[in-house]
Parts: C-alpha cells; sequence; structure tokens
C-alpha cells in the first residue's frame, strides 16, 4: 500500500473505535455500488482529432459500525488512453502528500474520493474524513463554493462533484437559535490542480498566468520554471470556517466566513542565478466573507452569493508580476419553471478588483453572464440541456449542449459538446483549439 493512502485510512480510523466491539460483523452491514462512465471527446479544430478516450470506473460503499456511526467511502480508477488533458503523470506539488493520486502508468490514476465516518452526538451532527464541502449553488462559474479546490482539468467543463477535490477535514453542524451552525476545520494543505504547459486545457490568457515580459526582466518562456512553497503544517497552516444558515421571512439566508490558504496559487516573477526567469509560486493566507440568499415566488426562485476577500492577488505588467487588494464577487439568480419539466436559469456575475493600478492586466471590473436551459421529455427519460457562459466584457464565451437518454433503469447514453469563441487572450477564448464533440454513457453497477 502507498504510504500517503495507509495513512489516509489511518487517520479516519481513529474516529470508528465501535467498529471492532460491534456484535454484528462489517461486512454485513456494508452496501456497495459502482458507477462506469466513459466518454470520448473528439477535437474540431486542435491539432489531435482524439481529444479524450475516458473510462472511469467509481466503487462505493455505505457501512453501519453501529453506536451510531456510518463510514463511507469511494474511490475514483480513471484511464484516458489519449493522454491530452493530463500528459503523462502531472505534478502533484499543490497537493498534501495523503491527497495525491496514485499514478499507473502515464495513463492511468487511482484517487481516494471520500472517506468519512459520521454520527449525531446529541443534536450535532459529526463527519470527520475526506469530504466535499459544498458553499452556493452557482451553474457554470463558482462564487461561494470556495472551501475546496477545483480540478481544471478540463477547464469548467467537468460537473462540480467531480472536478471539486476532496478534503481531509472535521465539520460539525448544530442548531443554534433559529438556524444551524457549520463549523470547518481543514488540516488538509491541498489546492488547485492546474493544468501544465502541453495540456488541452492548460492556461494561456495573460489575466491568468500573466505576461511574457515585464519592465526590467528577461522574457518569460511559456514554459517558465516554477518552484512551489506549499504550506505543510497540519495545525497551524489549517483552514477554519464557519456558515449559519437560517430561514427568514420566506428567505434562505446564509452567512460564511473562511480562514484560509487561497486555493489559486499566486505566481511571482523572480530572475533565476542563470538570469532567465522562473516564477515562484505560493498560496496566501486570506479573509473570505460571503452569503447566499434564496426565495422562491411562484415559479420563479431569485438567489444570490457574495463572497469578500480581505487579501487577494491579480497579474501585472510590472515588478513580479502581481497585485495584492480586497476582492469582491457576486452572483444574482433567477431560476423559472412555467412550463412542465423544464428549467430555465439566467444568472448575472461580477468581480471587482479594488486596484487602480494601471500595471493591471485584467479589467478591475469583470462581468459575465450565464443562461441555463433544459428540458425532460419522454417521462424524464430523455434531457436536454444547454449552459452558455458570456464574458460581458470582452465578448468571448462558451456553449455547452448535451443530450442524455436513459436506455435502461440503470444505464444513461449522453452526447454533447462544448464551443469556445472570442479572442485568445480572453479567460474563455484561450481555449478556442479545445471545441470537442462528446459521446459517453453510465452505467449504475
Amino acid at each position: 500500500m502507498r504510504p500517503h493512502l495507509g495513512l489516509s485510512l489511518a487517520l479516519v480510523s481513529l474516529f470508528i473505535p465501535s467498529a471492532a466491539t460491534a456484535e454484528e460483523g462489517l461486512f454485513d452491514r456494508i452496501d456497495t455500488s459502482a458507477i462506469l462512465d466513459f466518454e470520448a471527446g473528439f477535437e474540431l479544430r486542435g491539432d489531435d482529432d482524439l481529444q479524450k478516450f475516458q473510462g472511469t470506473l467509481t466503487p462505493e460503499f455505505e457501512a453501519d459500525l453501529g453506536d451510531g456511526w456510518g463510514l463511507t467511502g469511494r474511490v475514483r480508477l480513471r484511464t484516458d488512453p489519449a493522454d491530452n488533458l493530463e500528459p503523462g503523470r502531472p505534478n502533484q506539488d499543490n497537493r498534501a502528500p495523503f491527497s495525491r493520486r496514485i499514478f499507473i502508468g502515464d495513463h492511468s490514476e487511482a484517487e481516494l474520493r471520500e472517506l468519512y465516518a459520521e454520527r449525531f452526538i446529541g443534536q450535532t451532527f459529526v463527519r470527520l474524513g475526506k469530504q466535499q464541502i459544498v458553499w452556493g449553488q452557482a451553474d457554470g462559474l463558482k462564487v461561494l463554493d470556495v472551501v475546496n479546490p477545483q480540478s481544471f482539468r478540463e477547464f469548467v467543463l467537468a460537473d462540480f462533484d467531480e472536478s471539486r477535490i476532496p478534503l481531509w477535514s472535521a465539520t460539525a453542524e448544530l442548531p443554534v437559535g433559529p438556524g444551524v451552525l457549520q463549523l470547518l476545520w481543514i488540516p488538509d494543505n491541498t489546492f488547485h490542480d492546474i493544468p501544465e504547459p502541453g495540456a488541452t486545457f492548460a492556461f494561456t490568457a495573460p489575466q491568468v498566468v500573466g505576461p511574457l515580459s515585464a519592465p526590467g526582466l528577461p522574457p518569460r518562456p511559456p514554459a517558465a520554471p516554477i518552484t512551489v512553497d506549499r504550506p505543510n503544517n497540519l495545525i497551524t497552516d489549517s483552514d477554519v470556517g464557519a456558515a449559519y444558515e437560517v430561514f427568514v421571512g420566506g428567505w434562505d439566508v446564509s452567512f460564511n466566513y473562511l480562514f484560509q490558504h487561497r486555493n489559486a496559487p499566486v505566481d511571482r516573477r523572480r530572475i533565476a542565478p542563470d538570469g532567465s526567469i522562473e516564477i515562484a509560486r505560493g498560496y496566501e493566507r486570506a479573509h473570505v466573507l460571503g452569503g447566499s440568499v434564496a426565495n422562491a415566488f411562484g415559479d420563479v426562485t431569485l438567489r444570490g452569493e457574495v463572497v469578500g476577500v480581505l487579501d487577494d492577488f491579480a497579474a501585472t505588467r510590472t515588478g513580479d508580476g502581481v497585485a495584492e487588494a480586497p476582492t469582491l464577487d457576486y452572483v444574482v439568480g433567477l431560476d423559472w419553471r412555467g412550463l412542465p419539466d423544464t428549467l430555465v436559469s439566467g444568472q448575472f456575475f461580477q468581480n471587482v478588483f479594488f486596484d487602480s493600478s494601471d500595471a493591471l492586466i485584467r479589467d478591475r471590473v469583470q462581468n459575465n453572464a450565464s443562461l441555463l436551459v433544459s428540458r425532460d421529455f419522454l417521462g424524464r427519460r430523455l434531457q436536454l440541456e444547454t449552459l452558455w457562459v458570456q464574458s460581458l466584457d470582452s465578448g468571448d464565451g462558451f456553449v455547452s449542449p448535451e443530450a442524455r437518454f436513459q436506455l435502461t433503469s440503470n444505464i444513461w447514453l449522453r452526447a454533447g459538446g462544448d464551443f469556445f469563441y472570442g479572442s485568445s487572450n480572453g479567460l474563455f477564448g484561450q481555449f478556442n483549439e479545445a471545441d470537442r464533440f462528446t459521446v459517453g454513457f453510465q452505467i449504475s453497477l
């Protein structure tokens, strides 16, 4: 067994002492299942005709350990012979040793996705182990969902449940007044998975990676060497947070706070001893405050999320390549269900970086919009859905239509595509060459 996987299992075993003394054998009280998923992606404009040829097996189990304890586990086994989304064996310096994937050759991997024990202790619900902590419910782009890091292996195209990176965490939910208070402790110093140069969805937009040159510095090659300084102390570098959810006057309201190392890396340019430019990558502490609201008015649901970061960073053309300032990020959404089996959802996103420097590469205020339209047919056996995300500033964006058909009770077929447009310097337009048509299936076992 790999050391980091063994440590992961040992950590969870500390929280389930009742398992060894249960009167009934553990394996008599386990429910198992699995999901087999396959998807092929065919590029329309890039150099590689086959962008992905991915098979995924996700076995799961739920066990009743007695004394009120339950245990849930999920592993993801994934192979992709096309090897374009993450060529070879990607670097994992962004991940804590006990949260890393296990690579099997250059095309396959295994990852422990969830392993947590949970139970009620009095009126407090406790969950201990590797898990996802979901805040917010925006479509397409994230605002309040800032706790877990994300894999950008397929940019923002993958389902959030699959792209979100689970963390070893301890959570507790307890009633306080009219609402519920959630407390978080996260000793897992794992951050965003950023595709390396050469990957299909490797970032190239200047607002993300910075300029190729800057005053006083030599030109930066596209694949400049990166040195990573990742926080690694389980105690002093832990993230902590809290969320309070309450229902007031017809509104679902939450107040959220997180003291975390931000999941997005901060890349500073510096001159190496040989005179070339290199990147020093670090992860900065920040206070994150936010909240959400939602209310239904007949067929219409109004919802919103807001996040303020007291110390955030953006790429600049000068100096070490970054500027520090507060940011405000929010989304307002309207969901309409006025037709049978139909959802129309529109969202407006705005991000404000409170720095007036002329050296900023990004716009100080960024505006995006999205439209999601879905419709069910044939008693929900056929589902059609399209997501459109558009930058209101630079004009770039993407459209992702998909059709899903339930062939049998446990088999779904699907076909769709992801189509980018706009300037190659834009957040979405940088992937103009990654347009694709996809086909796949999913079998519940």
